[in-house]
């Protein structure tokens, strides 16, 4: 017997559709006029704009059409592109241009401006390019685009102000993010009152744009004025749960700084969780006195409620003045119970187990911000006596004082935790520190009682890969793990995603680790197949597959994942693990590592496929357009005589690209996929939706 979906009502058909793919709800369109209905306000919901297709798409006449028509229904906005803002923020000029004058530069800035988009719930302009980057031919012009100057000037005032037309023309906005690309910076934190954005609960305000910047180039480091910082955390909605950014005020010198209190009292904000604010980019600017520090912030952290669950301050200010320690201790903010030795660039053992002896129930405790000295197990011990509060925790720079089993015992006793870092981003102080690392054999037979666990970090080692026969430098691996069958390695891994399967609420998973960066300097190796690579004696060659075959599907579970990080991991993610992962976890948003730049193992038809669906959680590929072999990574070195392969190995990575265009050499370019055609309008997927004719 077959149920007719037409007589389904309404409020369970928007349920059902909401769990469908784009793809599908756009099919969903043609089937009636009920079901249009339904799908497109579905369609338009979301606009994500990170691609160079989705960019060319967007701007297209048919796709701002669209738009005009379906503005209203957009509730989730992102882009990394500042056109497409001014594609949707635009300044309308008064009279009519076909009786007018051309108007004058100036007449222009004076034009009112209208925004098509006023129904947005979520707002993320974290980073703006002008325009997508050119595609790259070579590793030296990926290399020299990433690394290099970029022709992108900061934004003008007047298109800052676009941005701010933005931000006040969505008064029901809940999420923001804006990053710190941002000049005028007084102008911004004028605007994020109480009064316009009354409904704000997460916001990131200039924040720190990474390496992948657009704006490196620039004096990008601007600060708000000091009394603009302290107006605005004393007068930011009351709705806020959690606030980050670079609010470390500019501070004119002690002798023109007048300190006094306005007698206007400070906003409350009870539902505040999370307050994390640092420092500018520049580690050199000046450091801020304490008397001021404490102006800045005593007000603000009064209006607080019992609900802070974490604060954290450039020098750890709330910590380290006694008057906003008292301050946060009386409402409820636990600083006892957090535990981050800032500014201290190395620590005994001794001293570092001392310190945590000093509370049985720490709640967060971060490593990262110094460096333990590896001479004993005191640490480590005293560490395992106290993790059964913990919430949050970062090892990530315990070179040698957590073995493999201290992190399965760590699992195994932490019913509170949530989140766990041991996998570096970032080099320390002090060079590349080794992760922490856990051993398969140290884990699959022992429970973890930490199902809380949203956000890990780890790097799963010890796994049997007898698939695997070429190592980093592409030369054959034997013996060891790499010995047994195919079947009995899958046996095991089948047991370590049994395990990955219990965090059902997991959002981000790293089982990788920081991206290898090539430096002057590096030892460079010829591989077997003729490629100059530099050589990664930690790239992961006994870890999870990550394939169908070896239990994936067992992580069907973990619909909350966003963020899948596999970077120098030798998996084998091919087009069948890219669709399983698409359908399973709907909410995903990122996967790093599906490319090794330096390292030749290549699923067949991942990159075309990448190429041709262009998903959105794809971003990092979106200006790969090498040819096989230089997908593969290296150079190939068949077109370069012997003495130039000899110097670029001695030189390093500058010397390949120097010896690369004295020598004349030529890299084959056989198999460059080329971009697709632009025509049409945007792709559901990209932020659009093609309305097609409606059926009976």
């Amino acid at each position: 017997m077959s149920t007719d979906l037409s007589w389904f009502p309404p409020e369970l058909l928007v349920s059902v559709f909401s769990a469908l793919s784009p793809h599908d709800q756009a099919q969903c369109v043609r089937v009636s006029r009920a079901w249009s209905a339904i799908s497109i306000p579905q369609l338009w919901r979301r606009i994500t704009i990170v691609t160079p297709r989705a960019f060319r798409r967007f701007l297209t006449e048919e796709a701002q059409t669209a738009l005009a028509r379906n503005a209203h229904l957009v509730r989730i906005f992102m882009t990394i592109y500042f056109p497409i803002v001014e594609s949707i923020v635009r300044r309308s000029p008064e009279s009519d241009p076909a009786t007018s004058e051309q108007p004058t530069a100036e007449a222009t800035l004076n034009d009112p401006i209208t925004c098509m988009l006023t129904n947005l719930l979520m707002l993320d302009l974290g980073t703006l390019w002008r325009t997508p980057l050119p595609p790259a031919q070579t590793p030296q012009e990926a290399f020299a685009a990433y690394s290099g100057p970029l022709p992108s000037p900061p934004l003008s005032s007047d298109q800052e102000e676009l941005i701010r037309h933005l931000i006040q023309s969505n008064p029901r906005l809940k999420c923001l993010n804006i990053g710190g690309y941002i000049q005028h910076c007084d102008a911004l934190l004028g605007i994020i009152t109480n009064t316009n954005l009354p409904n704000l609960q997460y916001m990131s305000l200039l924040g720190d744009h990474g390496g992948m910047s657009p704006w490196r180039d620039h004096e990008m480091e601007a600060s708000p004025s000091f009394e603009a910082a302290k107006r605005f955390l004393e007068n930011s909605p009351q709705s806020l749960k959690s606030v980050s950014g670079r609010l470390n005020a500019s501070v004119p010198t002690s002798d023109q700084l007048v300190l006094h209190d306005t007698p206007e009292p400070c906003l409350p904000h009870h539902s505040l969780e999370f307050v994390r604010i640092y420092a500018p980019f520049i580690e050199s600017e000046q450091t801020i006195p304490d008397l001021v520090q404490q102006h800045l912030f005593s007000k603000f952290f009064q209006s607080c409620g019992q609900n802070l669950k974490d604060v954290q301050t450039p020098h750890e200010e709330h910590l380290r003045i006694e008057s906003l320690r008292t301050i946060l201790a009386k409402r409820g903010f636990g600083a006892n119970k957090v535990l981050r030795l800032e500014g201290q660039e190395a620590i005994t053992d001794e001293a570092m187990a001392l310190e945590l002896a000093k509370e049985p129930d720490w709640t967060r405790i971060d490593f990262s911000t110094c460096d333990i000295m590896p001479q004993g197990r005191l640490t480590a011990n005293a560490l395992l006596e106290r993790c059964g509060s913990l919430e949050d925790l970062d090892i990530s720079t315990c070179e040698g004082v957590f073995t493999s089993q201290d992190l399965a015992e760590l699992l195994a006793k932490s019913p509170k935790l949530i989140k766990l870092i041991a996998s570096l981003d970032h080099m320390s102080a002090h060079g590349w520190p080794r992760n922490p690392q856990l051993e398969a054999q140290d884990f699959i037979w022992t429970p973890w009682v930490c199902t809380s666990l949203v956000y890990l970090e780890i790097q799963l080692v010890g796994v049997p890969r007898p698939d695997v026969k070429f190592g980093h430098d592409g030369r054959p691996v034997e013996g060891g793990l790499f010995r047994g069958t195919v079947e009995w390695s899958r046996q095991i891994q089948r047991l370590i995603y049994y395990r990955l399967a219990e965090l059902k609420n997991l959002i981000h998973l790293k089982l990788g680790h920081c991206p290898l960066e090539p430096q002057p300097g590096d030892q460079l190796i010829v591989d077997t197949e003729g490629r100059l690579r530099p050589l990664d004696d930690e790239f992961q060659l006994n870890c999870l597959e990550m394939s169908l075959a070896s239990g994936l599907d067992m992580l069907a579970g973990m619909t909350q994942m966003k963020v899948l990080d596999l970077t120098r991991c030798c998996h084998n993610v091919g087009i069948a693990e890219l669709e399983w992962m698409q359908k399973h976890w709907p909410q995903l948003e990122r996967i790093s590592g599906l490319f090794d730049d330096w390292y030749p193992a290549l699923q067949p038809g991942v990159y075309e496929w990448l190429v041709e669906n262009d998903p959105a959680w794809a971003w990092e590929y979106r200006d790969m357009q090498f040819s096989e072999d230089h997908r593969c990574g290296g150079i190939l070195l068949r077109d370069f005589a012997p003495q130039a392969i000899h110097v670029m190995v001695a030189e390093g990575f500058e010397g390949v690209v120097a010896q690369a265009e004295a020598t004349g050499g030529v890299v084959q370019e056989e198999g460059v996929v080329q971009p697709e055609a632009t025509e049409g309008v945007v792709q559901p997927e990209e932020g659009g939706v093609e309305e097609g004719g409606e059926g009976s």
